[in-house]
């Protein structure tokens, strides 16, 4: 064993660019794979991880069960929670050009921190409009102890003297020029508000072994209070799955690619060294022998690529975690950290894509002959045959029977769907090639002798098949997002066009109980808005039952002339809105889409919770909710999410104008930002919508862009297999009279038919293909209609000419040092 394991470690550095090509192929699968795993937890990392720093290592929110905008403390026990700390907290903005956000937190003396004060104040006459900044806001907006900062808070301007220098850390830590918080006394907020000795915003530590536990124990003993998380994982979870889904379709498509180049670069490998084999069975080896060597060959380049991939992954964490790093604007960017356990399963990974990859090559060994082996006569190319040509017709016909049926149950197996008929495409199309190609050869040998040979040689060649596989492979992925790219594009666009409002003011920085209903009594004093028009839309996260979903608050009456998405008016869902606008009850509508999900189904008595509370609400029907939001949510009355949930801030305020938006836009957006708002014109919102889809599925081509290189260097990799075991053919050519110019003009003619007959067999399988992505979009909860341009195969097939002309160049470079006489001599 250790003779074979020196010549297996000989053999692969032997070959630099084929040792390079393997390890490179494995590596860019394993790295996606380790980055696609780790994205998530950095995304929930980049987003727990300040909230956590500026609550000061609290855990649990506290609230009052009365539903009151301020309440006392002086009930509170604290069972299954310590050092409570509370507040007055209120969003204002700074009176200046740019208006950045502050967050003003109200205290008195017992709950500062003082121990992380550069500068600090005379605590004796701390009180008043007396302020405590970080150091960090302190150089961005070059204010130091005893300057002023002018501030806004529902409109009425303050002015607060700073009277201290803290660290950026604690409640200070996530702080930007654009948003940071400050630290007042308490009195301050306590005369602005009118809080009369009471807090609006409580937070605690837990004493149980786990928050919930701590939750629970805090809850039972506190009837007048009500304990909650500060943030649920789930929901951040749930809010990422959808893109998380995407990446891991687009991995399988990078994996597919790499699993086909090592599977061509491995029977490249077992082609030159025959000679070799046939040297060991000479000296008595046997199959299992050779086996035994191949598998070891197989595993060291899965270590090997495992190892570099493994680095390439973490590379692809570390940026991430850079890229969501909030305060890297300033230099700051958290100590990078992962779980070692990607590394394992990166290896693991590596390890089983390159042995899986291996065996159908390693597999055929056992047909050739001892004797053809020995005499390096082995005939790697043989005709193709019907039996593959009937399972992959059996698979393809029956996933286009399931797609056209469309049971419920094809949604939840698409993925499975989508792959198993390119397995059959992938098994189909060499017989076809093999008749219609002998069909065009025979009618045109005569006529264009070499143009004859490469088309016969597309038909008899695994080698150049196999480029036709990475093409459709490749070429498939990306078609299926630009596809995407360009349905979402139109369905955005769609639904922006069936929502009728001239302004939309949203992205609020200030969340105060009231000063939302302040702006809507400013903007109706305004003669160039159309009052009757103006509404609020209330969005949050909620639960109905266990599953976690967005639920959205708004008037009925005038919601149904806003939103023409839906058929609200008249159409399949009147009625079903008709009777959610006149009724009083504890009542919602929910898509298709979440009661499916959820399990609810119409007249269920459901659990809704929403902002911390939670009551039973009647479902009243169900409806299409397509793409908006996902298809994922639920209405409610604006009354009862007010009510019943106490909640009272929205997220958007719509109406339309009598004049030009712009002109409107322009006279309110100072108004407007005072309540900490931003007002967005019709195209603004819909572009900036656009925009964030773009941003989406640029991020899904680094996807396909890696399996177009993988198809490149794979399609390199076949033309130099096809190449060496056409050398004799092509020596024997040659001295019937083939120039070499001629030889090259074959090869690259086979190219080029390669593109044609992958462009040829993809168009009709795209629209398959297309429908079934259309299926696992809804599984993911982001259900779109795709649609297949065909015209965009025509930019395809340009790149696809361009890049596999570049591919061909080391052969024909091969070709020019091709030595009739060596390859022939023996003949």
């Amino acid at each position: 064993m250790k003779i074979f394991v020196k010549y297996i470690l000989k053999s692969m550095f032997e070959k630099k660019a084929r040792l390079i090509l393997l390890i490179f192929a494995i590596a860019v699968s394993t790295g996606l794979f380790i980055g696609s795993m780790g994205a998530v937890q950095s995304a929930i990392e980049s987003f727990t991880k300040p909230i956590l720093q500026s609550f000061e290592g609290k855990e649990v929110m506290i609230t009052t069960t009365e539903k009151n905008r301020f309440y006392a403390i002086d009930d509170l026990q604290e069972k299954g929670i310590t050092g409570i700390q509370p507040s007055l907290v209120v969003n204002g903005l700074m009176d200046t050009d740019n208006m950045e956000n502050v967050i003003i937190h109200s205290r008195e003396l017992a709950y500062i921190n003082k121990n992380e004060l550069i500068e600090k104040p005379n605590w004796n006459t701390f009180s008043g409009n007396k302020a405590i900044i970080s150091q960090r806001i302190s150089n961005d907006l070059t204010v130091k102890e005893g300057d002023n900062i002018d501030i806004i808070i529902n409109g009425e301007n303050l002015s607060l003297t700073v009277v201290g220098i803290s660290a950026n850390t604690g409640l200070f830590y996530p702080d930007q020029k654009n948003d940071f918080a400050v630290i007042t006394p308490y009195d301050f907020l306590e005369e602005q508000l009118g809080a009369s000795g009471k807090y609006n915003f409580i937070l605690a530590e837990g004493t149980e072994e786990n928050i919930k536990e701590s939750i629970t124990t805090f809850n039972e003993s506190n009837p007048n209070f009500k304990a909650t998380e500060l943030f649920d994982e789930e929901v951040i979870l749930d809010q990422l799955e959808q893109i998380t889904g995407l990446f891991y379709a687009m991995l399988v498509i990078v994996v597919l690619m790499s699993s086909v180049i090592i599977y061509g670069s491995f029977k490249l490998t077992i082609t030159e060294r025959l000679p070799v084999i046939g040297t060991f069975f000479s000296q008595g080896a046997t199959r299992g022998n050779i086996k035994k060597v191949l598998y070891l060959e197989s595993a060291f380049y899965g270590i090997l690529g495992g190892v570099l991939g493994s680095g390439f992954g973490i590379g692809i964490l570390y940026l991430i975690h850079y890229l969501l790093s909030p305060l890297r604007d300033y230099g700051i960017v958290d100590a990078f950290t992962f779980n070692h356990a990607f590394i394992m399963y990166g290896l693991m990974f590596a390890f089983v894509i390159s042995i899986a990859s291996c065996t159908i090559p390693i597999f055929k060994t056992d047909k050739y002959e001892v004797k053809d082996v020995i005499l390096n006569s082995v005939d790697t190319d043989k005709e193709q045959g019907w039996i593959k040509f009937a399972i992959g017709s059996v698979i393809l016909i029956a996933v286009i029977t399931i797609n056209i049926l469309s049971p419920n149950w094809a949604v939840d197996i698409s993925p499975f769907l989508l792959l198993i008929s390119l397995v059959g495409l992938i098994m189909t199309y060499p017989k076809l090639m093999d008749v219609v190609t002998d069909f065009i050869f025979h009618r045109i040998k005569g006529i264009f002798k070499v143009t004859g040979l490469a088309i016969n040689n597309t038909r008899s060649s695994r080698a150049l098949r196999g480029n036709v596989t990475l093409l459709i492979i490749s070429i498939l992925a990306m078609v299926l997002i630009n596809s995407a790219a360009t349905s979402l594009k139109g369905i955005v666009i769609d639904a922006f066009t069936s929502i009728d409002f001239d302004i939309s003011i949203r992205d609020f920085r200030i969340n105060e109980y009231s000063s939302r209903e302040l702006l809507v009594e400013k903007l109706k004093e305004n003669p160039n808005i159309d009052a009757n028009s103006i509404q609020q839309i209330f969005f949050t996260d909620a639960k109905i039952e266990d599953a976690n979903t967005l639920v959205i608050g708004m008037d009925p009456s005038k919601y149904k002339n806003y939103n023409h998405y839906f058929e609200f008016n008249s159409g399949r869902d009147a009625a079903l809105f008709s009777e959610f606008e006149n009724s009083d009850d504890r009542v919602v509508m929910v898509t298709t889409s979440l009661a499916d999900r959820s399990g609810v189904s119409e007249g269920d008595h459901v659990k809704l919770t929403i902002n911390g509370w939670t009551h039973d609400y009647k479902v009243l029907g169900t409806f299409d909710g397509g793409l908006y939001f996902t298809g994922n949510f639920f209405y409610i009355n604006s009354g009862k999410i007010k009510e019943d949930f106490n909640f009272h801030t929205s997220q958007d305020i719509v109406f339309n104008t009598l004049v030009a938006p712009d002109e409107v836009k322009s006279d309110i957006e100072g108004m407007v930002r005072e309540f900490g708002g931003t007002p967005w014109t019709f195209e603004e919102a819909r572009d900036l919508n656009l925009e964030q889809n773009k941003q989406l599925m640029d991020l899904l081509s680094i996807f396909s862009l890696m399996a177009v290189v993988i198809g490149a260097l794979g399609a390199i990799n076949n033309m130099i297999i096809s190449f060496i075991q056409r050398k004799k053919e092509l020596a024997i050519l040659s001295s019937i009279g083939m120039t070499t110019k001629q030889r090259a003009y074959m090869i690259m003619s086979e190219s080029f038919i390669c593109v044609i007959w992958a462009i040829a067999i993809l168009i009709p399988y795209c629209y398959l293909a297309v429908s079934l992505v259309s299926k696992f979009t809804r599984l993911i909860g982001l259900p779109m209609e795709i649609q297949f341009e065909l015209s965009s195969m025509i930019y395809f097939f340009v790149a696809s000419i361009i890049i596999f002309f570049v591919a061909t160049l080391p052969v024909i470079f091969r070709n020019k040092k091709l030595s009739v006489i060596e390859e022939i001599k023996y003949e």
